[in-house]
């Protein structure tokens, strides 16, 4: 029988695994203990997303075992994995490719974002500003674009032919379409021959060969198409928040002090997440009075808008007299903290929410899970 022989590098390696199997384990037991509702692939794909992040100058504690369940999670959902164009199979998205014209399926934010490149449409921006999610839980998004057109731009930095790339959105529930040219402009088309009047939202599929004759004959090509599980998962929790914020109407809108505005959360994404987790330490009132020092209107902004700016948004005109003092009405901007204990409640359900949406999300980004 052969001997066996293991190098000092494969022992070292053997044991790292092991310890961090052992690690990992212990990690599991402890925050499960914090929080028994926990389950072991959630933890786990928590454990190795930190992994992926410990290194970045935005993590100060990089020991994990320092870290308590919520403080992890808090972390974890903060720093969510940016779009990526590298995992895009573009192949699978062709619909369509003869005569210089491609139609390409956008099923996910990262497609988008790889078709839409160098253009200004929303479904294909970077970061928080990408309105992906916005419009395919109700739409199936192809791109069309026409290789053999123009792509130039004239001096004021508009393309000379906006139809050689045209965003197609196909509504799952009217089956018309929203159509966007290279511009980011909602397309419209004269019903005159003189194309000079009567113009009229282009929404149909004779609308869509008027503007790129290659598309004559090819209707079958854009057809509903299942979002992603990714989506699925954004709707199905959006509609949890907006039920809850429907149970919360009256605490919302219709709380005893009347003059003051609270926030409905009715969607998912970082932005917000931070936003319920800060509302209570960063809200800021702005209130309106009339010449009388009475209240006529409140508003609770987290923006930290300047006065002026608030005051000139709602188109609030301030006048002063002669002596400098005020003779018409006016703003005061102050902090606010007196929130009604419903609306608490209100936001600590909201994160619950939150924070079951990103564990169920974490399961569906982490590979082998």
């Amino acid at each position: 029988m052969a001997k066996i022989i293991i190098t000092e590098a494969q022992t070292k390696r053997l044991i790292s695994e092991l310890f961090s199997q052992k690690l990992v384990q212990e990690l599991i037991d402890r925050f499960k203990e914090e929080n028994p509702d926990l389950e072991d692939n959630v933890i786990n794909s928590y454990i190795d997303r930190f992994q992926q992040i410990k290194d970045s100058a935005k993590i100060q504690q990089k020991d994990i075992t320092k870290y308590s369940w919520n403080d992890l999670e808090a972390l974890i959902i903060n720093n969510q994995p940016k779009p990526s164009t590298k995992n895009v199979n573009k192949e699978k998205d062709i619909v369509y490719n003869q005569n210089g014209l491609e139609v390409l399926l956008g099923n996910s934010k990262d497609s988008c974002i790889m078709y839409g490149e160098g253009y200004t449409f929303c479904i294909s921006a970077r970061g928080e500003r990408n309105a992906f999610d916005n419009y395919r839980l109700d739409n199936t998004i192809y791109f069309v674009i026409d290789h053999e057109r123009s792509n130039e731009k004239d001096e004021e930095d508009k393309y000379i032919d906006p139809y050689h790339v045209i965003v197609v959105m196909k509504n799952q529930l009217s089956d018309g379409l929203t159509l966007t040219d290279a511009n980011n402009r909602p397309i419209s088309i004269s019903q005159h021959p003189d194309g000079e009047h009567d113009l009229k939202l282009a929404k149909t599929f004779d609308d869509l060969t008027y503007l790129q004759p290659k598309l004559n004959g090819l209707e079958h090509l854009f057809k509903f198409v299942e979002p992603q599980e990714q989506t699925l998962l954004l709707r199905q929790y959006n509609d949890k928040l907006k039920k809850l914020a429907d149970e919360y109407d009256d605490v919302i809108y219709n709380h005893p002090d009347d003059s003051q505005i609270l926030w409905p959360f009715n969607g998912i994404n970082k932005n917000m997440w931070e936003f319920a987790n800060t509302i209570f330490d960063k809200g800021l009132r702005y209130t309106l009075y009339d010449k009388d020092n009475i209240p006529q209107y409140s508003e609770i902004r987290v923006d930290n808008l300047d006065k002026d700016a608030w005051t000139n948004e709602h188109k609030v005109h301030t006048e002063k007299d002669e002596n400098g003092e005020y003779n018409g009405i006016y703003t005061i901007v102050s902090k606010f903290k007196n929130y009604p204990q419903e609306y608490v409640v209100y936001i600590e359900k909201v994160k619950n929410i939150m924070k079951e949406y990103f564990r169920k999300l974490s399961q569906l980004n982490t590979p082998n899970q």
